[in-house]
């Protein structure tokens, strides 16, 4: 038993990943500055080079730039997220960056905070 020829972690080649992470274009009108805003999305930087190094296990040539949009209301929490452009056009890393950005908490503030559009560059190394 367990000694079947089924896939093994060994067998995989490691890809050394490359997340870019530039300055959003954010709305500050009564709600969070840029500075806050990109702390969060550091803090939470794994998570979505998580969401691409899922993908690129199985696409070793998967790269790109998607620019996410999302509103935070004045209670930290993200109301919305979605793609705004993306070159890399893969719907399975798109949906799951704009999931992970739906749950992250921002800090509370005095009006709703509208990220146009946030920058994150993408390359696998093959």
């Amino acid at each position: 038993r367990g000694r079947g020829k089924g896939p093994t972690l060994s067998n995989r080649k490691e890809h050394e990943v490359k997340l870019e992470i530039a300055g959003g274009n954010v709305d500050e009108g009564g709600g969070l500055t840029k500075e806050q805003v990109a702390r969060v999305v550091r803090a939470h930087q794994n998570a979505i080079k998580f969401c691409y190094e899922k993908e690129l296990q199985r696409k070793p040539t998967l790269g790109g730039k998607i620019e996410v949009y999302w509103v935070i209301v004045p209670d930290g929490t993200v109301e919305k997220s979605r793609i705004a452009v993306t070159t890399m056009g893969d719907a399975a890393v798109e949906g799951c960056i704009a999931r992970q950005i739906k749950q992250w908490v921002f800090p509370k503030s005095d009006g709703r905070t509208v990220v146009q559009s946030y920058p994150f560059l993408f390359k696998g190394g093959v």
